[in-house]
């Protein structure tokens, strides 16, 4: 793994914890030319518009600073 990749991760991680406590990642198979790609389940029941769009921006914001491409799932708590 690339160690910018690495630094995004971490990066994703902590920004990922701040805005959605409980929140938990795991990495998945790239997809459609992402150079990661990362399933996010959310503790909640339902994800809105607006929680996807503060997830799109922190994987920006990373895409930018470390220029690599972040591809999201996101999914739910059971």
């Amino acid at each position: 793994m690339k160690s910018a990749l690495y630094e995004a991760l971490k990066k994703f991680e902590e920004r990922l914890h701040t805005a959605f406590p409980g929140a938990i990642f795991r990495l998945i198979d790239p997809f459609e030319g992402y150079d990661v790609a990362v399933e996010v389940t959310l503790p909640m029941r339902a994800v809105t518009w607006c929680e996807r769009m503060k997830l799109a921006e922190i994987a920006a914001l990373l895409e930018e600073e470390y220029d690599v491409y972040i591809g999201l799932l996101t999914k739910t708590a059971a």
